[in-house]
């Protein structure tokens, strides 16, 4: 008799380079005016998690054409960089776009979404309010052009929080703010 391995011990988590921002002036971070002047570079993760039941990427992060410009593009007093492309990342792990069944975003500012579009066969698993939001005129004015192909692609949208793959593991809880 063998004991068999638990789902959790079956699910990979793998922390993938999505980019980096460096931050000339924090002073938009804060309405108090604690950060005004003050520098940091921050780094951009995305997650792939993989799960028996299926696989759930958790950001896009910058757009990969990003990659292609070694100094990378400065809007404001944000000077964004990516080294490696998402797509490449996940195909040295064997996986296209295509193998991806879930993606949700953590919100649509383009540091997390750059890449949206590149899944829109993905189940999009996403707060129902965000959803709203994403897709209303000022949003996509803003920021729709990295995930307007999700707007009637496959959704689960929800309200308060939603588990992915039903068995506790991976449970995404509506944060809005």
């Amino acid at each position: 008799w063998a004991e068999q391995p638990s789902i959790e011990s079956n699910v990979k988590l793998y922390t993938l380079d999505c980019g980096t921002l460096d931050v000339g002036d924090m002073e938009v971070l804060s309405g108090t005016g604690e950060y005004d002047g003050q520098k940091t570079q921050m780094v951009n993760p995305c997650f792939l998690i993989r799960h028996p039941k299926g696989d759930l990427l958790w950001d896009t992060g910058h757009k990969d054409s990003l990659a292609d410009t070694p100094n990378g593009e400065v809007a404001g007093g944000w000077h964004s960089k990516r080294r490696v492309k998402l797509i490449e990342q996940l195909r040295q792990l064997d996986i296209s776009a295509k193998d991806i069944d879930y993606l949700s975003l953590s919100h649509v500012h383009p540091d997390h979404a750059g890449n949206a579009n590149e899944f829109v066969e993905s189940t999009f698993i996403v707060n129902e309010l965000e959803h709203k939001y994403m897709f209303s005129e000022p949003a996509k004015t803003y920021f729709g052009e990295f995930y307007s192909a999700l707007e009637h692609s496959k959704s689960i949208k929800f309200k308060d929080e939603h588990d992915v793959f039903d068995d506790g593991s991976v449970v995404i809880t509506s944060m809005p703010g």
